[in-house]
């Protein structure tokens, strides 16, 4: 039986830019209170966030063109032998 994963539809440029959009508003909710409870360090935590509005930002100027075939490799598959 196939794992769940392959029976999803292929990711899109779309989904990536959705997701890392997700993560990024995620980050910008979690990391001041993680920062003031000292679980990160201000620092880290504003590279972290520098770091994925970069990434929104790339996926935002790749736009909508289909993905490379060799990202569109199954990210779960085992690596090769």
């Amino acid at each position: 039986m196939p794992d769940a994963h392959t029976l999803s539809p292929p990711v899109t440029r779309a989904d990536l830019r959705a997701s890392a959009r997700r993560e990024l508003a995620l980050r910008r909710e979690v990391y001041p209170g993680m920062v003031q409870r000292g679980r990160l360090h201000p620092a880290e935590a504003q590279h972290e966030l520098r770091c994925q509005d970069e990434l929104v930002r790339l996926l935002d100027r790749l736009g909508d063109a289909p993905l490379p075939e060799a990202l569109q490799a199954d990210l779960f598959a085992s690596p090769p032998e």
